[in-house]
C-alpha cells in the first residue's frame, strides 16, 4: 500500500507542518531551558561538594585547630556557599568578621536553608557516598595536605 502525498490537501499539509514546527521549536527550548538549569545547579554542586572535601579532610586531620577554622569559615559563609570571613565570639554572641574587617551578627548568615546548615545536615550522606575522597585523606598527612591546598571554595 503506498501513499499519495498529492492527494493531500494543501491546508492539511500547511497544518501538519505547523505542528511538526511547533512540536520541533517546543522541544528545543525545553532541552535550552534544561541546559540552563542544569548549569545553573552545577556551580551550586561544585561549590558544596568543595566543602563537603574540606571539612571531611579538615575532620581527618585529626587537628582541632584546623577543624574549628573550617567550621568558623564555613559558618560565614552566603547563600552561595562563598566564605565571607570568619566566625568570631565576642561576650558569649557570634559574629562574623568579614574579610573586610567589619562585624556581622552571625544569625544573619544561619538559618533554615542557609549554605552551611545544609553542608553541615548532608555531611554524612555525603560521605558514603564519596567514599574514594575520605581514602584519598585517610592520614592526617594527606588530609592536612589537602586543607593547606584548597583552602576556602
Amino acid at each position: 500500500m503506498s501513499f499519495d502525498f498529492q492527494k493531500i490537501p494543501t491546508s492539511v499539509a500547511v497544518l501538519l507542518l505547523a505542528f511538526l514546527l511547533g512540536v520541533l521549536s517546543s522541544a528545543i527550548v525545553s532541552r535550552q531551558r534544561e541546559t540552563r538549569q542544569s548549569q545553573e545547579r552545577s556551580t551550586a554542586e561544585i561549590r558544596s561538594d568543595e566543602w563537603h572535601r574540606l571539612y571531611e579532610a579538615a575532620g581527618m586531620t585529626g587537628d582541632g585547630e584546623i577543624i574549628v577554622e573550617v567550621r568558623n569559615r564555613l559558618l560565614c559563609t552566603n547563600r552561595e556557599g562563598e566564605t565571607i570571613g570568619v566566625k568570631i565570639d565576642i561576650d558569649l554572641n557570634s559574629w562574623c568578621r568579614l574579610d573586610d574587617g567589619t562585624l556581622k551578627d552571625l544569625s544573619q548568615y544561619i538559618g533554615n536553608g542557609s549554605f552551611s546548615d545544609q553542608i553541615l545536615k548532608s555531611h554524612s550522606d555525603w560521605s558514603l557516598r564519596n567514599l574514594d575522597f575520605l581514602k584519598s585523606v585517610d592520614s592526617g598527612v594527606k588530609a592536612r595536605q589537602y586543607v593547606r591546598e584548597h583552602r576556602w571554595p
